[in-house]
């Protein structure tokens, strides 16, 4: 990394709005309190003036947080009583879910916890944790902080077997368990912001932050770099493109203190909670399959479009009532240069602020309805996965020059690594739709410097690519079957299912432009893949060209 980039690592890029612009302000109903009450959500003035009030504490704590490191924590009745709570190694922005949960015979319950820290842009599993475990925490918490002990924790039951109906039940209430086990983590994770401090929420952080693998996941699970430009750190680019990732991940820590908010999860979790209850099992599927691919694929979509419609109602709730905060944070110093630039094309600051809200939005609602989600397009696109997967197996020994790559275009293996890893990790095994989505523009843009930096093309209309991906457009004749052979390379499980799940949620800015047209051809990719008739010689294969993007 470059001496300007290790620089501005060690900075600290705030996720607050700038302290003049509300240090003398009033604490009124803030414009997302009132456009909640006019959703429905906040009923009357003193629960707007509550959300309000919460929101301006939640600000404050993370305000003094990034300025300081750390919490002064001072008595109202005692003034000899003031002691400085140090966070140097607390996480600010942890996102936390428990994802599946299943039952082990010797132990009783086991439950996968998924965890998403911001600062970092890292996803990880922690530790496989049994209900025991829960208990164990609960019982170090405690006696930390009493408050511990008021938020709702669920007790321990029998399984029965041998009962089809008894077992249901116990299906039911396992469900029910792992949804208020995960409450009870996210509880704790943001008591730091929400309760009264206390000389003990460090040690209490720290306590949880090692239940979720916080520390393991650092050491043993880098994250993917920002953008393939960044084999060339030493320029001034790469520098304004390292701050643009860490603006569009503050404003994400400022969505992701929203949600904090009672009011927003009594938007969300009803809605969780109805389609989880609403999930098909597995008899369900067997009468829609029997009806045939069709009525499946149209359920599985009719649920996915339900499931989008909710994402872009909290988008446009937040783009409506939080611009200003958003703007405030984009012109703080250590921002304020790529702000100006982002401001002289409106598309762009706008694409960043989409982006930042989208990953927040998808943690709170599609994270926790992956599996329903996963198990309507794995059953929906099942056989055409199992085709493109053998297609593919088959494709994986084959040349370069197989996939009709001339011979001056034809990358290094150890070059087009990148690219392969990129989908292989980026798409393949991240778990937001809108991370899979900048994958394929990395991957995209990431064979175009490759071609680039060998030199051996140009532009056809000589013209250059646009100054922020630092990149040529190539030619669909150049640049597609490349990325097929890359595709195929980067063995990603069910990428039929997959195209339906990124197209679908795709947010709707995003399915015009450079995102939307890489998303055309990485369908168009795997379609091709589909159809292609692998007994045919290499002179009788059929262009990928004519495929409409």
């Amino acid at each position: 990394m470059s001496f300007e980039a290790s620089l501005y690592e060690r900075c600290v890029f705030h996720s607050t709005r700038q302290y003049r612009t509300i240090r003398n302000e009033v604490i009124g109903i803030h414009k997302l309190a009132a456009t909640l009450a006019t959703r429905g959500v906040l009923k009357s003035t003193e629960e707007q003036l509550d959300t309000s009030r919460t929101l301006h504490q939640i600000e404050q704590r993370a305000r003094q947080w990034e300025a300081t490191g750390s919490f002064r924590i001072r008595s109202p009745t005692n003034a000899e009583y003031n002691v400085l709570l140090p966070l140097n190694s607390v996480r600010p922005a942890l996102n936390v879910r428990v994802v599946n949960s299943f039952l082990n015979e010797k132990n009783g319950m086991v439950y996968t916890i998924w965890v998403y820290d911001i600062d970092d842009a890292r996803e990880w599993y922690a530790p496989v944790r049994f209900h025991q475990d829960f208990v164990d925490l609960r019982a170090a918490l405690t006696p930390l902080y009493d408050a511990v002990a008021k938020i709702p924790f669920p007790r321990i039951g029998r399984f029965r077997f041998g009962s089809p109906i008894r077992q249901q039940e116990s299906d039911i209430d396992s469900s029910a368990r792992a949804w208020q086990l995960e409450s009870f983590l996210r509880n704790v994770v943001c008591m730091i912001y929400r309760e009264r401090l206390h000389p003990a929420a460090a040690e209490l952080a720290m306590h949880v932050q090692s239940f979720l693998g916080c520390g393991e996941a650092r050491l043993l699970e880098p994250r993917l770099r920002e953008l393939p430009e960044w084999s060339d750190s030493g320029t001034e680019a790469s520098v304004d493109i390292f701050i643009r990732g860490k603006l569009q991940r503050s404003l994400q820590k400022h969505t992701h203190r929203i949600f904090m908010l009672d009011a927003m999860k009594q938007m969300i979790d009803p809605f969780v909670e109805g389609v989880r209850s609403r999930q098909p099992d597995l008899g369900e599927m067997e009468v829609l399959q029997v009806q045939g691919h069709i009525a499946l694929k149209q359920k599985a979509l009719q649920d996915l479009e339900h499931v989008e419609a909710f994402l872009d109602f909290l988008q446009d709730i937040l783009l409506e009532s939080c611009m200003e905060e958003y703007c405030s944070i984009a012109s703080r110093e250590e921002y304020e240069l790529v702000y100006r630039e982002l401001k002289h094309d409106e598309s762009q600051w706008t694409r960043l602020v989409h982006e930042a809200i989208r990953a927040q939005i998808e943690i709170e609602v599609y994270v926790p309805l992956r599996s329903v989600v996963s198990r309507w397009l794995v059953y929906g696109w099942k056989h055409e996965d199992m085709e493109v997967h053998f297609k593919m197996n088959e494709l994986r020994v084959r040349p370069q020059s197989f996939f009709c790559i001339p011979q001056d275009k034809q990358l290094e293996s150890a070059s087009l690594q990148l690219v392969i890893d990129i989908l292989k990790v980026g798409v393949g095994r991240r778990t937001l739709p809108c991370t899979k989505l900048r994958a394929i523009l990395k991957a995209a843009r990431a064979i175009s410097s490759l071609l680039a930096n060998q030199g051996n093309y140009g532009d056809r209309d000589g013209k250059e690519g646009s100054a922020n991906s630092g990149t040529q457009y190539l030619g669909a004749d150049d640049f597609l079957p490349i990325f097929i052979y890359c595709v195929v390379q980067a063995d990603m499980e069910r990428p039929c299912a997959l195209c339906v799940l990124l197209r679908t949620l795709c947010d709707r800015m995003n399915r015009i432009g450079e995102v939307g047209y890489y998303l055309a051809s990485f369908e168009a990719a795997i379609t091709h893949i589909q159809e292609l008739d692998l007994s045919q010689n290499l002179e009788e294969m059929q262009s990928f060209l004519p495929v409409p993007l």
